[in-house]
């Protein structure tokens, strides 16, 4: 890592000639508008005095462009490399779509990251994309052996100087990546890899930075500490989120029955012992607890018990050699051509971080009894929760040159900065005007509708999908609907919609895969043209946070109910943990802000551009307080109208938006 600060200093110096000279205006390809150019003004003064920025700013404005302009001159004048992070991988194609905008005048350098299996062309490693561990060891031992030729041929510099000339010297999606590897028939992953100290702009997923692990290797690749980095966070406000998963884990008694295979043909009695003990402790509770009860437990009980019948010592060394042993089942798997999967390393990852976390208070514990899917029988989980996300963050924000969290719904804007642990830095944060003609964006807020729990009758879910029926007649084309689950949808459908829908109706299902899920969203796109259809799906799916839908492609988006989480055993911890930590916050940390969060992304679905017309319909009386629409984006709030839920109202009131842009 010493080399990267000698490299950023002679960067610097070079800089002093030429780089130093440059200003946003040579890094912005486009006519600026003048909420862009004030933007741009905020983060360059906050970036010189080095303070983190959040910042949140309504889609449309060219939130990308922006901050790619604004924080380029600074970057290589000084020798940083920016690190762009994102959730989708539209997201980061976004990225690199923008830096070749400006490499057009200016030269830049970026690369769109994927994970090995996007970047990946030999067919025996692409059997096990499907797991993530699989792959990675499969292709480890292909490389070793000498037996992948993809990574054979890049010995050969005849292949490889081309096509390292090349992604050094533009910016390259990665799609692009893939194809001028596959040219040269050169693996795609390596090639990236060889490429990576040396470009301005790295957009990837939010995991190369905090997942650990995955930092660490991605540092040793890139040639740089944490202190070279200038780091932009888009869509901020799902980082929190991210993060906690990253350190949660969940185990069943599914894998026992192979691990116990496992360690019999590798001599390891006590294994046995443990994973027969394991077995029967889920059992025995499987027929104590109500189906889909959730309890609380204590980890270092749960081991203790284990422990008493299985007569071990089940301590760090005890899971350590199962992780051991579980390397070298895959590892001989996939040296003779088999998928390199290991049931007994699994349970010892999740039994090793169980074990290592006792006496955490920022995780919770619980057991839950669950109906397998074809409804046939139920299983008891075993779940190991995070409630701090600030614990995976902090330590890297605190250590990179400058941050920028930048969001379209960042909603509460002191609830990310504790979440993130960004309070604890010299901070600001910065939520810009709506730059929306008024005319352009209506949302409806309809009264005496809700998804309450305690209200969900078949005369509320008549009056709702009588709502969602008048406000999709009036709709000239698509109309998205996004309701908080899977449950709520499928009453929704049950009570009416499925009968009654003005248009045809498209359903998400629970489970589907992401090509799935995008050969729904084509059909989806497709049906502007005829007429239109509702797509109906979940709140903080895919399609409610990933997809755009500019124009006819969806001009109305109805939102049903809140997204406010079920009261779990973690839920509850993590309000308890943050009301500890932060008084009185706790609820607002942990329960009501994502919840709208989630909703005003979905919102913001139809709305890509300054141009773009949306509708937007909030089913619940709920989004008329004022708690709840101060959470909600200056842009929506600012467009809010609440009115009668009768459907012959609802119909004029979407009838006149529609047809005061020539739409009907």
């Amino acid at each position: 890592m010493i080399a990267s600060f000698f490299f950023r200093q002679v960067i610097k110096k070079m800089s002093q000639t030429d780089m130093q000279e440059k200003t946003w205006n040579d890094y912005f390809p486009y006519e600026p508008r003048k909420m862009q150019i004030g933007m741009i003004k905020v983060i360059n003064s906050f970036l010189r005095k080095r303070v983190h920025l959040v910042m949140e700013a309504s889609t449309g404005i060219g939130k990308t462009i922006v901050n790619l302009a604004a924080v380029l001159p600074y970057a290589k004048a000084n020798g940083y490399k920016i690190i762009y992070t994102a959730r989708t991988h539209s997201q980061m194609d976004r990225v690199v779509e923008e830096l070749q905008k400006i490499s057009e005048k200016t030269p830049v350098s970026g690369i769109a990251m994927r994970g090995r299996e996007s970047f990946c062309l030999n067919k025996m490693v692409l059997k096990h994309s499907n797991s993530s561990r699989a792959l990675q060891i499969m292709c480890k031992h292909l490389k070793t052996s000498k037996k992948c030729e993809y990574h054979v041929n890049m010995k050969d510099d005849r292949r490889m100087a081309p096509v390292l000339r090349d992604l050094s010297s533009q910016p390259a999606t990665s799609e692009y990546i893939f194809d001028v590897s596959q040219s040269a028939m050169i693996c795609p992953a390596e090639t990236v890899r060889k490429v990576l100290p040396s470009v301005d702009v790295i957009a990837c997923s939010y995991l190369y930075l905090f997942d650990q692990e995955i930092r660490k290797s991605f540092l040793e690749t890139i040639n740089c500490e944490l202190s070279d980095l200038i780091v932009i966070i888009d869509e901020a406000h799902n980082l929190p989120d991210m993060v906690n998963g990253v350190t949660s884990d969940t185990l069943s008694s599914f894998s026992m029955t192979r691990a116990t295979r496992e360690a019999s043909r590798h001599g390891r009695d006590d294994f046995v012992r443990f994973f027969d003990t394991v077995i029967d402790f889920l059992s025995k509770k499987d027929k104590e607890m109500k189906l889909y009860d959730e309890k609380a437990v204590d980890a270092g009980i749960i081991l203790e018990e284990l422990e008493l019948e299985c007569g071990l010592e089940l301590d760090d060394e005890f899971f350590g050699d199962m992780l051991d042993l579980g390397e070298t089942i895959r590892f001989a798997l996939a040296k003779n051509g088999k998928e390199p999967r290991s049931s007994l390393g699994r349970i010892g990852e999740f039994f090793f971080k169980w074990y290592d976390s006792i006496g955490h208070n920022d995780l919770t514990y619980s057991m839950e009894k669950k109906r397998f899917q074809d409804g046939k029988g139920s299983f008891v989980v075993l779940n190991l929760n995070s409630l701090d996300p600030s614990k995976g963050i902090y330590p890297v924000l605190s250590n990179v040159e400058n941050s920028i969290s930048v969001t379209g719904t960042l909603g509460d804007p002191l609830a990310y900065t504790l979440l993130t642990g960004i309070n604890r830095l010299k901070h600001t944060t910065n939520i810009f005007p709506s730059p929306y003609d008024k005319k352009n964006v209506k949302t409806l807020v309809l009264k005496e509708l809700t998804t309450i729990y305690k209200q969900r009758t078949p005369s509320m879910f008549n009056k709702i999908v009588k709502a969602i029926c008048a406000v999709s007649a009036e709709t000239p084309a698509n109309v998205g609907l996004f309701v908080p689950s899977y449950k709520l949808l499928q009453d929704i459908l049950n009570n009416g919609l499925e009968d009654y829908a003005p248009k045809d109706i498209i359903v998400a299902k629970p489970g589907m895969k992401s090509a799935e899920n995008d050969l729904m969203i084509e059909r989806f796109k497709r049906k502007s043209k005829r007429g239109g259809a509702i797509l109906c799906t979940v709140l903080g799916g895919r399609s409610s946070e990933g997809a755009d839908f500019p124009g006819d492609l969806m001009n109305t988006v109805i939102i049903v109910g809140i997204p406010y989480p079920p009261p779990t055993v973690r839920v509850n911890a993590q309000i308890d943990y943050m009301n500890s930590k932060f008084p009185g916050k706790g609820r607002t940390l942990s329960y009501t802000t994502p919840a709208i969060n989630r909703a005003a992304q979905a919102a913001g679905r139809p709305v890509r551009g300054l141009d773009d017309k949306a509708l937007i319909v909030l089913i619940d009386h709920r989004y008329g307080q004022a708690a709840v629409q101060n959470k909600l984006p200056v842009w929506i709030r600012d467009s809010i109208e609440i009115i009668s839920p009768d459907p012959s109202y609802v119909s004029l009131k979407a009838r006149d938006f529609f047809r005061i842009h020539n739409m009907l």
